[in-house]
């Protein structure tokens, strides 16, 4: 029974090439047995009749399958180009004998070919109880398998989230290095100003030189002025004395002239009386006048008897002038007394004066001590004299100078001053963090920068080799390469792709045909995911613009890759649909709705058997 058009046999190289019309399938012209079917496409599935041997190299010159052209005579012609020519194009005169011994010769190795069927229909009967177990264990993979994709999802989440991380301290360190930037451009503005101000500056410090060396010759010329002002101060203590000496004595005075007024009070008041006692003794004379005739007479009488008296007073008065010196004396050691009471109160009031001007003097001191100088008067009691108190005077009158030019003191400087200390410590406290911080991430990010640069350098190399290898399959003879625009600045450099197919001199992949960009493009992506097996491609309509030799090359490399890897492919080529396991095909349907249609190929030639 011939296999029919609808056979699995329609992969056959042979039928492939005799549909696009370069042959007949010799599969095709013969008759053999179902169980045979496998032995005979296996040896000639590939072999396709042509008319002559002249139509046999046209028709490879057109293959795009692999298939072998042969003609009745014999000759062959061979996917690799050779030709063989037949027995009967070599001597068309052979005899019957020599077919039949060819004849023989083929019956054998068809029945080798039989046993051969029959070990490996045993070898496949093994092979699908292996697929079986296969199955299994590949279940139980891909369980494992879904368990290890769940964790690397968790894992690169977690890489994402580090990458998100660092992606902020990147930034971070970006504005930082920006702020950076901008204050060295700032100060680097602000260069000329600071030196023009160091240059005024350096002016200024020699007016103030100039300055201080006029005021030093000020100071000299104050010096004289200042002993002059010291002698005036004394002058006026001295006069301040003298006038407080003077308002003692002008008390002491006023007390003097109070009691000499008190006296002159009581010397009118002793007058008045004496005037109304002389008033009385007036009266009264008038009133004894006429006794006094009497007293005259009784005077005489009484003169004698005084004259007695008298010679009796004269001694009575001799011994009176002896009293009379003895008060007089009296007097006068009272009125020396009095002075000397005078000069004694003169004194205690001269006393009293240097009394006030001392404790005025000592107050002053004890006030400018404690209070201006906040200096507790123990302190200040404890402290040696002063050896030289003209120049600590001096020294005291410039510092006060200085105080004054100083000008108004601000008594909440103090605690402005401890409130900008605290926040000056806080900010020097976080400026040192973050001068840490900033030199900790610049350490990381030089070593991370170093490791990617590395991991790049590797990768590139690898990405190359293979690329350099995919690149030969695909183009068998030619050859690709990957190369670095600037190999020294990896951070910002080019890649290169350099793509020569055999036989071809290309300087520009603009150059190159739209099959061969394609093949390269697939290349370089096949060979960046070498470097990390992907679990599955979706390739869209890759192979379009691919011709039947590129697309025989393409399919032959994606065989290579099912071990490993799925291909989900969406396509339009034949050649492309027969690799398949999986069909899936849409349809539009008379009401204008699209069906989808699946079909594994495995079943379907096994239905087909």
């Amino acid at each position: 029974a011939a296999a029919g058009p609808g056979h699995a046999a329609d992969k056959l190289p042979a039928r492939a090439a005799a549909a696009a019309g370069l042959g007949r399938a010799l599969v095709d012209g013969l008759s053999y047995p179902p169980e045979a079917a496998r032995a005979v496409e296996a040896l000639m599935g590939d072999v396709v009749v042509c008319d002559g041997l002249d139509a046999a190299l046209a028709a490879h010159a057109r293959d795009a399958f692999g298939a072998r052209f042969v003609t009745e005579d014999g000759c062959v012609v061979w996917p690799g180009g050779k030709v063989t020519l037949g027995a009967a194009a070599a001597d068309d005169a052979e005899g019957v004998l020599a077919r039949a011994r060819r004849l023989d010769g083929l019956r054998a190795r068809l029945a080798e070919a039989d046993a051969a069927r029959d070990s490996a229909q045993q070898a496949s009967a093994a092979a699908e109880e292996a697929l079986r177990q296969a199955q299994g264990e590949s279940l139980r993979l891909s369980q494992e398998l879904a368990e290890l994709r769940g964790k690397t999802d968790a894992a690169r989440a977690d890489a994402r989230r580090a990458e998100e991380k660092l992606a902020a301290v990147r930034r971070e360190f970006e504005d930082i290095e920006r702020q950076r930037a901008e204050a060295e451009r700032t100060v680097a503005e602000a260069r000329p100003s600071v030196e023009a101000l160091e240059q005024r500056l350096a002016g200024l410090a020699q007016q103030l030189e100039d300055d201080t060396a006029r005021l030093a010759e000020a100071q000299d010329a104050v010096v004289p002025l200042r002993k002059q002002a010291a002698q005036v101060r004394d002058a006026l203590a001295e006069a301040k004395l003298k006038a407080a000496t003077l308002a003692e004595r002008e008390t002491y005075t006023s007390r003097v002239a109070d009691a000499r007024a008190r006296e002159i009070e009581q010397a009118a008041a002793a007058d008045a009386d004496a005037r109304e006692g002389l008033l009385r003794k007036v009266v009264a004379q008038r009133r004894i006048e006429p006794l006094l005739a009497i007293m005259e007479e009784l005077s005489d009488s009484a003169r004698r008897r005084t004259r007695a008296l008298e010679e009796a007073a004269n001694a009575a008065q001799d011994a009176a002038g002896g009293m009379h010196q003895a008060a007089n004396e009296a007097r006068a050691a009272a009125r020396s007394a009095h002075d000397a009471f005078d000069e004694a109160n003169a004194r205690m009031g001269q006393a009293r004066v240097d009394k006030g001007r001392l404790e005025v003097q000592v107050e002053g001191a004890v006030n400018a001590i404690v209070h201006d100088c906040k200096v507790p008067l123990d302190h200040a009691l404890a402290l040696p004299a002063l050896d030289d108190r003209g120049s600590v005077e001096d020294q005291a009158f410039k510092l006060r100078r200085r105080i004054a030019n100083m000008g108004t003191i601000n008594p909440d400087a103090a605690d402005e001053y401890e409130r900008l200390k605290e926040r000056y410590d806080y900010l020097a406290a976080q400026l040192a963090d973050l001068d840490g911080a900033r030199r900790a991430l610049g350490k990381i990010v030089r070593v991370i920068d170093a490791r990617m640069k590395d991991d790049f350098v590797r990768t590139f190399d690898a990405v190359s080799k293979n690329f350099s290898e995919i690149f030969a399959v695909l183009f068998p003879g030619g050859s690709a390469e990957l190369s670095l625009v600037d190999p020294d600045d990896l951070e910002n450099t080019g890649v290169e792709v350099t793509a020569q197919p055999r036989g071809k001199r290309i300087t520009k992949m603009m150059l190159m045909s739209g099959g061969e960009k394609s093949l390269t493009a697939l290349a370089l992506l096949f060979a960046v995911y070498r470097i990390r097996t992907t679990p599955f491609y979706i390739l869209d309509e890759v192979e379009a613009a691919l011709d039947d030799s590129n697309l025989r090359r393409l399919t032959s490399y994606l065989e290579s890759l099912r071990d490993t890897t799925q291909l989900i492919m969406i396509t339009h080529q034949r050649r492309t649909m027969e690799m398949a396991d999986v069909l899936f095909g849409v349809s539009m349907q008379a009401d204008g709705v699209t069906k989808v249609v699946s079909q594994k190929l495995e079943h379907a030639l096994r239905h087909a058997e």
